[in-house]
């Protein structure tokens, strides 16, 4: 009788049934598309970059804004695919950007009009790898006062070397 009582006062749904797809509690910032009402903080699965043929994934405070050396700089680190050697992204810009698309040039380049885009690779030593103006191009848009940054096929060179090499693409945030 006792166990007729406690499922009459529980229900007889199955909690699986209502559960949600993702069993996070938090703000929902990222830009997926399921439809829970939970607020969900943790960082965009698209955020990252891709280098040398692997993705390093950038996560929340692992992704910053600042002026350096009189450019605007994002960056942001990860290890290769999550668990490997160290790298480092970057989009450089002559001020805080506005939304809009920037053509990618070399970093010496860098102009209000135009951005650039750097790789630090940490896998043998440390490798510099800086736009070379041939390709690309940098997106930003503002959600919310959080600048998200993202380029495409971008070609590199190996800073004070001739070797090039591609940055397939990257997504980053922050707030300025």
């Amino acid at each position: 009788m006792t166990l007729l009582l406690f499922l009459l006062a529980c229900g007889d749904e199955d909690p699986a049934e209502n559960a949600e797809g993702d069993a996070d509690t938090d703000a929902d910032t990222d830009a997926d598309t399921d439809a829970d009402t939970d607020a969900d903080t943790d960082a965009d699965p698209e955020t990252g970059f891709e280098w040398d043929g692997a993705w390093y994934p950038l996560g929340d405070g692992s992704m910053f804004c600042q002026t350096a050396n009189g450019l605007y700089t994002f960056s942001g680190g990860a290890l290769r695919e999550g668990g490997g050697a160290q790298g480092n992204g970057y989009a450089y810009f002559a001020e805080v950007p506005a939304e809009g698309s920037y053509p990618v040039v070399a970093l010496a380049e860098v102009s209000a009009g135009a951005a650039a885009v750097g790789v630090a690779d940490f896998q043998t030593g440390a490798e510099l790898w800086f736009s070379n103006g041939v390709s690309g191009s940098v997106t930003v848009s503002d959600h919310d006062g959080e600048l998200w940054v993202s380029w495409g096929a971008t070609e590199l060179q190996l800073n004070a070397g001739t070797d090039t090499a591609s940055t397939a693409q990257g997504h980053m945030r922050c707030t300025p």
